[in-house]
């Protein structure tokens, strides 16, 4: 970024540009004697090491012989359909990672529960308690028009 005197949202829309030629590199940035070559291949190799932590994370994780995550431009279904091209991790990855997430969140919270860490109710809010103080303060015959959804 310092090299190409560029900020982050301009870094990465060329690093997920998906045919990125050192021109584009050049045209994005603002140096006057930039080494083309130098800039395309520091997005490259930005996009390695994008790779590199994402293995370190699946590798963390225990799942680095399971998952292979496939790294590639894909098409994204949540962003905006002329803006979804991203250098990323394949759909199916994504889907099993998720699912692998989701059930480690529950056995997590499962744990928790049975050590007692979790109450089975939930306390109230700072803001629900300020608003129930603030309508039991209030004398509903002076002030008819207020009501359960007073707000703060």
């Amino acid at each position: 970024m310092l090299q190409l005197q560029l900020g982050l949202t301009k870094t990465y829309n060329l690093f997920h540009t998906r045919d990125l030629a050192s021109d584009a590199v050049a045209k994005a940035s603002k140096v006057v004697a930039l080494d083309t070559e130098a800039a395309h291949a520091a997005i490259l190799a930005l996009r390695q090491r994008h790779i590199e932590m994402d293995n370190a994370v699946l590798k963390a994780y225990g799942w680095d012989q399971e998952v292979d995550l496939a790294h590639d431009f894909y098409e994204v279904d949540y962003l905006p359909e002329n803006d979804n091209l991203r250098f990323t991790i394949s759909p199916d990855a994504r889907r099993e990672i998720l699912q692998r997430l989701l059930k480690l969140n529950h056995e997590r919270h499962a744990e928790e529960a049975a050590a007692g860490l979790h109450d089975k109710k939930p306390k109230a809010s700072a803001s629900r308690v300020k608003k129930k103080k603030l309508a039991d303060e209030v004398n509903e015959s002076e002030a008819p028009y207020v009501t359960q959804e007073l707000s703060l």
